[in-house]
């Protein structure tokens, strides 16, 4: 509620959309339903409820890519309308690996990107939040949550599974163990040369079925 993610799509130059769960909405098992809505009172409220009325300080790690340490200044401003006073503390990419995977107590909130391996919803899930997570920095678990994508995975490919991933990204959306900020927008310029060439929120582009015409 407290950041405005329409604004971090126009830094983006507009490359972007907003972010309501972590699932891409153009990877099977997006749940279209669920939202993000920015509403800085609400925000306030919630912070009063949790015990923070008068706000807190801390600190957001971001590497030094522009692109991320713009992003981090719009968080860090709109946190700063509702009583979080957060401090940018950008590093090299290589020193925000590391930090994140061996000293993670270090980095009270960090803020990267994460791009798929393979098109398929678990590997938004499997390492970023379950509880054996190879890349859960903030060391979430919940056994509950844990058993819904424990069944999830072991449906084959097609509606059941797809729906079972989107009632996974439902219940990650009310705990939210990550903010989800937003879902970068990739364009191509393509010879008119080639076809069959198709954009893949994993590959980025996926040559299988590409044909080059003379």
């Amino acid at each position: 509620a407290a950041i405005d993610r329409e604004r971090l799509v126009q830094i983006y130059n507009n490359r972007a959309v907003p972010a309501a769960g972590p699932i891409p909405p153009t990877v099977s098992g997006d749940n279209p339903d669920v939202s993000s809505v920015y509403d800085p009172d609400a925000a306030r409220e919630l912070l009063a409820q949790a015990g923070y009325a008068d706000g807190f300080s801390t600190e957001l790690v971001t590497t030094t890519d522009p692109t991320d340490v713009a992003i981090a200044q719009a968080i860090i401003a709109d946190w700063s309308a509702v009583g979080i006073n957060a401090t940018l503390v950008p590093v090299e990419f290589a020193q925000w690996l590391d930090i994140a995977s061996n000293r993670p107590e270090e980095m009270p909130i960090g803020y990267i990107g994460w791009f798929l391996d393979y098109q398929d919803p678990s590997n938004v899930y499997e390492p970023l939040v379950s509880c054996a997570g190879s890349f859960n920095v903030g060391g979430f678990c919940n056994e509950e949550i844990d058993a819904v994508f424990q069944a999830a995975k072991l449906l084959p490919p097609g509606d059941e599974r797809w729906s079972a991933y989107a009632g996974l990204e439902s219940l990650l959306v009310q705990e939210m163990p990550n903010i989800n900020l937003v879902h970068v927008v990739n364009y191509y310029y393509i010879s008119e040369r080639v076809e069959g060439l198709v954009p893949d929120a994993a590959l980025l582009l996926n040559f299988e079925s590409a044909t080059i015409n003379n």
